[in-house]
């Protein structure tokens, strides 16, 4: 049974990481539509680590904007079908 369980865990394992470059290629799609333009291109880089997506951003401005967003931005992604993010972290990154 213990290896029955192993092989069902390594499958969804492979399966999870198997989705992030999809998952993170539909973020940059939708994002622009979620926080307006000029955040996006204020925004570096989108990256998914344990159901946290992670924005860097080298705008003190942008940062705050974004994390007092941080809630309604859950909830768009949600509806744009982005379920397996439920958490936002936005980290400041100089140039």
């Amino acid at each position: 049974m213990a290896e029955r369980l192993g092989e069902l865990l390594q499958a969804f394992l492979a399966n999870q990481l198997a989705d992030k470059p999809l998952l993170e290629a539909r973020l940059q799609e939708v994002w622009p539509t979620l926080v307006g333009q000029a955040a996006a291109q204020a925004t570096r880089a989108l990256r998914v680590r344990k159901r946290t997506l992670i924005v860097y951003v080298e705008d003190a401005l942008v940062r705050e904007a974004l994390t007092f967003q941080g809630p309604n931005l859950l909830r768009a992604l949600q509806e744009k079908g982005l379920s397996q993010i439920d958490r936002i972290e936005v980290r400041f990154s100089a140039a």
